[in-house]
């Protein structure tokens, strides 16, 4: 998963206002870059937990 990562990690810097050659060292100390299969994992937990929360979710994920 390196180009989503590379593609993510630009679109990080250009919101943040950093050049696109800034160290992606300084990027992650601002504790906002997030990878890919983070963010990936984060919107796969959410999805549980909302199914959860329903009986017809519950029927989904038996």
């Amino acid at each position: 998963m390196d180009q989503p990562d590379i593609v993510l990690r630009k679109a990080y810097k250009q919101a943040v206002g950093r050049p696109p050659h800034a160290a992606t060292s300084k990027l992650e100390a601002l504790g906002v870059h997030k990878k890919v299969r983070e963010l990936i994992d984060a919107h796969l937990v959410s999805q549980l937990e909302r199914l959860r929360q329903t009986s017809t979710g519950h029927t989904v994920l038996r």
